[in-house]
């Protein structure tokens, strides 16, 4: 018998050994389940209980599982809910009590957005809660903030993604109902734009920008154009939402302007009014009209001193014993050089004189009846030597607002103070005259 035992032990040692080597993986449990056991601290509650206290604990256990009337669903809770009771049993956090969701401004002026964007549902009661067959789950709203979405939804926002996955999984199998949000609300433009998305609204667009007018053109940008319903736009109900970090706000004229052009202008996040920009550019409105009265209004413009209806010595009793006068409709100086404008009246003669002029160091600028502004602007610009053309020209670059101006006419600089003056013949409304004001221009109309 003792051989027989020798043999049967012989036999189980390499089978011992092939088990071990390996391991049975058949009741692994689901990572989405697995509990760091630092958050189950039942040392506390524990330490003090004497051995036969445990062993009474044992027993009650044992026989409350004994029996199937008497069951408690297993709860998670994700924080207190005020509205419900504490039921008996054991229960656990599964977050840390020092982690709590950032709430800062940028959640709390979305709150504020969403009462516009979706009033009729923003008096919904906020927070999760979520029953199974097994379980129930409440989310603590002042932790986890909740957003109605336009489709009757519900937006859950999970700043920094500190729902463990084990909870995500949970609000994920009960369908597309909750939207969970994990987006950083630090990055204002992509909180916000996680937040539109999960909202469903009928359309969405980013970096939108509309113009109004062709010449003055007003360009007017967002980083959000928003369309509530299929039927916003017919309804003219859109909404321009801007968030982006130290933007300024619009001008209280332009956001008038743009209600009455269909769009609501949400800026929780708008510093305030842009102050007046103290430029020292000028925007000078020559005009239109007959030649000679465009060539004062611009003479105006540039602060040039003239004299009308003048005569100008050709020559005089000292060179040749007799003297010749030529009539000009203007004169001026800059500097030492002397100027002469005058209109061409289709006598031949005319351009004769007017080249004698420059032969005694004049410099001639002959206007034509049918010389637009744009025609008696080039004249006198390349007489003076000024650089510039007739273009549609910005009058601020588009990243010193969330809206721009662009215009017909000249542009140039002042020699000295190197500001800019701006020349054209376009009549401006006030709103554009404002806004011109409001980014360092002084509008002037040009006088004859």
């Amino acid at each position: 018998m003792y051989s027989t035992s020798v043999r049967l032990l012989m036999l189980l040692i390499p089978l011992q050994l092939v088990l071990a080597a390996y391991p049975s993986s058949a009741h692994a449990m689901d990572p989405r389940f697995e509990i760091d056991p630092s958050l189950l601290d039942r040392k506390a509650a524990t330490s003090g209980k004497s051995s036969s206290d445990q062993k009474a604990g044992m027993k009650q256990s044992q026989s409350a599982s004994s029996g199937a009337a008497d069951q408690t669903p297993f709860r998670k809770s994700m924080g207190r809910n005020p509205s419900s009771k504490r039921q008996p049993g054991h229960s656990f956090s599964l977050l840390r009590p020092h982690e709590k969701a950032d709430k800062g401004q940028t959640v709390a002026r979305a709150h504020e957005v969403w009462d516009r964007l979706v009033p009729s549902l923003s008096g919904r009661p906020s927070g999760v809660e979520i029953q199974g067959g097994n379980f129930e789950l409440t989310i603590d709203p002042d932790r986890f903030p909740t957003l109605p979405a336009a489709d009757g939804g519900t937006i859950l926002v999970d700043a920094g993604a500190k729902l463990p996955p084990l909870v995500r999984g949970l609000i994920q199998d009960k369908g597309d109902g909750i939207r969970i949000v994990t987006a950083d609300p630090s990055n204002r433009r992509h909180f916000f734009a996680s937040l539109l998305s999960a909202a469903r609204f009928h359309s969405v667009e980013e970096n939108f920008s509309v113009d109004f007018g062709s010449d003055p053109q007003l360009s007017v940008s967002s980083d959000f154009k928003i369309e509530k319903t299929p039927e916003s736009l017919m309804k003219r109900e859109l909404v321009l939402l801007n968030v982006t970090d130290g933007r300024s706000g619009l001008p209280a004229s332009l956001t008038s302007f743009l209600n009455h052009q269909g769009f609501e202008v949400l800026e929780p996040f708008a510093p305030g009014r842009r102050a007046r920009q103290e430029g020292g550019h000028r925007l000078c409105q020559v005009g239109g009209g007959k030649a000679p009265e465009m060539a004062d209004r611009l003479m105006s413009s540039l602060r040039l001193r003239y004299d009308r209806d003048t005569k100008v010595e050709l020559f005089g009793p000292r060179d040749s014993g007799l003297r010749l006068d030529i009539r000009a409709d203007r004169t001026f100086e800059v500097g030492k050089e002397r100027y002469v404008v005058s209109l061409f009246n289709g006598d031949p003669v005319f351009y004769t004189l007017m080249r004698l002029l420059e032969t005694r160091g004049y410099r001639v600028i002959i206007l034509e009846e049918k010389d637009t502004f744009e025609k008696v602007a080039e004249k006198f610009m390349s007489r003076l030597r000024l650089s510039g053309s007739y273009a549609k020209h910005r009058l601020w670059p588009s990243q010193d607002a969330p809206y721009s101006v662009q215009l017909s006419g000249f542009m140039l600089r002042d020699a000295g103070s190197g500001k800019k003056i701006f020349l054209t013949d376009r009549t401006l409304d006030p709103l554009i005259a404002e806004l011109a004001t409001l980014n360092g221009y002084s509008v002037v109309t040009a006088q004859e």
